[in-house]
């Protein structure tokens, strides 16, 4: 990734007046570069997740267990590898 100060304002001018479609106007690396950042701003923040979950749970007077803030996906498979054969 050897974007200088000049090419990275032009790709952030450009993806901010055209959206994700400007991407693929963009050089390779270039491209790899904005896709990676606009994937780490976008990203779920997992712990912040889980603490909004705890506080509301808190807030409402309930009981907090792990089972509230785990993946759906991870937990059928982890029945899946345990449970099953």
């Amino acid at each position: 990734m050897s974007m200088n100060r000049t090419q990275y304002r032009t790709a952030r001018r450009l993806i901010r007046d055209n959206g994700r479609a400007a991407l693929k106007w963009l050089d390779t690396k270039g491209r790899e570069a904005m896709e990676r950042l606009m994937d780490e701003r976008n990203a779920k923040d997992m712990l912040a997740e889980r603490a909004d979950v705890v506080a509301y749970c808190q807030s409402v007077g309930t009981h907090h267990t792990a089972l509230h803030t785990v993946d759906l996906g991870l937990l059928s498979r982890f029945h899946e590898r345990k449970y099953s054969a």
